[in-house]
Parts: structure tokens; C-alpha cells; sequence
């Protein structure tokens, strides 16, 4: 709704003055062609296959490492517990950035918004 009252403002705007139109009707298309490619790629996500597969390759280290120090009368809790922590930091940051719109790492849309105030019309 947004982009259509932009541009019928911008449309009414130019046309008295026909000189201007290819100076304020590409850049407010481009506007428009920009949100809605951050649009999209905000709700495109991993693959579940990719997600699967990385849960299940951090599971199979962990597994491994837990199995080896099984094994051994010598057990490096430390150097497991790191490497635990680092796998589950790595999986984690990446489905968190995956979804943009919740969890720890968010993208602010107050530019945005403020862009939108700026250009509210008062009475």
C-alpha cells in the first residue's frame, strides 16, 4: 500500500513538470525494487535438509569425541568441553541468523520506520 501511495505522490508530483521524470521516477522504482528483494530474502531460510545435516554433523563430533575419550584413561574434559561449546555456538549463530526477525541477532527496522514518519504528510 505504501509503495502505490509513494508513487501516485510521485507521479502527481512530476507531472507539471515533465523535465524531472527520469530524475525522481527510476530512483523511487529502484526504492521499491530494493524493499522488496530485502523482503524476500528475509523470508527465504536454509533448506531443512542443510539444517538436518548440520545437527546431525555436529551431533556425529560430538559423538565421536565423547566416544573417544571413552576410550582413553586420559580424558581432556577441557579440550571436550570446548570443542562442545564451539560446535553449539557455530549451529546456534547459524540458525539465528537465519531467522533476521527473532532470536539474539534481529534487524532493527527503525531506519525505516523513521524514513516512512519523515515522509508522513500533516495536516
Amino acid at each position: 500500500g505504501l509503495h502505490a501511495e509513494m508513487w501516485s505522490i510521485a507521479v502527481e508530483g512530476v507531472a507539471e513538470n515533465q523535465g524531472i521524470t527520469n530524475a525522481v521516477l527510476p530512483p523511487l522504482n529502484d526504492v521499491i525494487d530494493l524493499l522488496a528483494t530485502r523482503n524476500a530474502s528475509a523470508r527465504r531460510h536454509l533448506p531443512s535438509l542443510v539444517v538436518g545435516l548440520l545437527i546431525a554433523s555436529a551431533l556425529a563430533a560430538m559423538g565421536t569425541v565423547g566416544y573417544g575419550l571413552g576410550l582413553t584413561k586420559n580424558r581432556h574434559r577441557f579440550a571436550a568441553a570446548t570443542l562442545c561449546l564451539l560446535v553449539s555456538v557455530s549451529l546456534w549463530t547459524t540458525i539465528d541468523l537465519d531467522f533476521p526477525s527473532v532470536g539474539l541477532i534481529q534487524i532493527n527496522d527503525a531506519p525505516l520506520l523513521e524514513l516512512h514518519a519523515s515522509f508522513v504528510r500533516t495536516p
